[in-house]
């Protein structure tokens, strides 16, 4: 008999400890937070603070004066795609949105007057999608930063589109970085898009015109991809492949109206440079016995001109 009820406990207690691991096992549901308008929070930073990681934070359209931190894995985005919200820098001389977290998704902000638009400070998986990002000294800097996406961004008029500082792995897609304007310190020269120090990123389909000085510049950033992209009519250079920016591959891009130059090569070697329209370029590249101009392409062709 006793040996019975010991069988039944164990048994119990068995059955007990299996029911409490699913219990574990199953992941809380993550959560939808709203801010603004008829919302549960007045600000985008008390929604951030509030929130679990994997949470949502669902913006409804207005003005927010803030400069909002964020410190983990969460969904930032537009209510409604089609009534955008704006946040303004409460403070111009910080960030209008630090991220500081992995797996951070921002979508279809606008944000506008601050130190950087978005910056990505130590950053992974992070992404930057459907937003318009103006009148800041930077529209996306991303500082050690690896394994993000800034895709389909409006970056136009500020001083520079995207800078990565130390950062790498990184893709750079489908942006407007147009009508850059410089304004001092690291901006004194703009670019669309400034790599510095920054290697192996993906830059494709992005619109790098009518910049003050230059389209794209690199410095000591190697091994990486310039495809696709338009660099057009920026006041002094298109492509400008700086010192120690080695082995970058730069094809299928569109090249023309420059001020001076489509491509200047200063102390960089074994560039890849093929299968580049260059429209109404007269000089299309500066030192070119630096870049590898016979790299394969279609039907042998390596550089076109137009």
């Amino acid at each position: 008999m006793q040996r019975t009820k010991l069988v039944c406990r164990l048994l119990l207690l068995a059955a007990v400890a299996l029911i409490l691991c699913a219990a574990l096992a199953v992941p809380a549901s993550a959560a939808t937070l709203s801010v603004g308008a008829g919302g549960q929070f007045d600000t985008i930073q008390q929604a951030v603070d509030a929130a679990k990681p994997g949470d949502t934070v669902l913006v409804a359209a207005g003005t927010y004066a803030e400069n909002v931190a964020v410190n983990k894995p969460l969904t930032i985005a537009a209510a409604d795609q089609s009534a955008r919200p704006t946040v303004k820098a409460a403070d111009p001389g910080k960030d209008v949105l630090l991220l500081t977290s992995s797996g951070v998704h921002i979508d279809g902000l606008a944000l506008v007057g601050g130190a950087s638009g978005v910056e990505l400070q130590h950053t992974s998986n992070c992404v930057v999608t459907n937003c318009i990002v103006n009148g800041n000294m930077f529209g996306v800097y991303m500082v050690g930063a690896t394994a993000n996406e800034v895709s389909n961004n409006n970056l136009n008029s500020n001083g520079f589109g995207i800078y990565l500082d130390e950062s790498s792995g990184n893709k750079l897609s489908g942006n407007s970085a147009l009508h850059e304007t410089g304004g001092g310190g690291k901006a004194t020269y703009s670019d669309g898009i400034y790599l510095y120090y920054s290697d192996s990123n993906n830059v494709t389909q992005n619109n790098l015109s009518v910049n003050h000085v230059y389209g794209i510049s690199l410095f000591h950033s190697s091994d990486n991809n310039i495809s696709n992209n338009t660099i057009s009519a920026d006041e002094q250079i298109g492509v400008r492949l700086g010192e120690a920016s080695n082995n970058n591959t730069l094809s299928f891009n569109t090249i023309g109206g420059n001020g001076q130059l489509g491509i200047l090569i200063l102390n960089a070697q074994g560039n890849q440079i093929y299968l580049n329209d260059f429209v109404n370029q007269p000089v299309a590249t500066s030192d070119a016995s630096a870049a590898i101009l016979n790299s394969p392409g279609k039907n042998g062709v390596h550089v076109r001109r137009r």
